[in-house]
């Protein structure tokens, strides 16, 4: 088993810790939030492993970040969010009847 290398560059890898200490969640959470065994949590964290896009998004949305900003460092559109804003959202489902017959 050799060294592990670092697959990002330090200030991407930095930002990922950013956002997750801005958070005020732990590690811990947020590897059960978006589904992700905490050793790779920690090892994307490390920049030891690359996170997959899916888990990339997750991050960003359950963070509060974009994954612009993640990646670059900046939001080069005001409006590109990881996840649509609570207000865009329903907040509840529509009334369904029950009897359909």
């Amino acid at each position: 088993m050799g060294q592990q290398r670092d697959v990002r560059a330090p200030e991407t890898t930095a930002r990922f810790r950013a956002a997750l200490r801005d958070s005020g969640l732990a590690q811990r959470e947020v590897s059960r939030a978006i589904a992700l065994d905490e050793t790779k949590l920690s090892k994307s964290l490390s920049g030891a492993r690359r996170f997959q896009p899916d888990e990339l998004f997750a991050f960003a949305t359950v963070t509060g970040v974009t994954v612009s900003w993640l990646l670059t460092g900046t939001d080069s559109d005001g409006e590109s969010t990881a996840a649509p804003s609570p207000g865009a959202l329903p907040s509840r489902l529509p009334n369904i009847p029950a009897d359909r017959g």
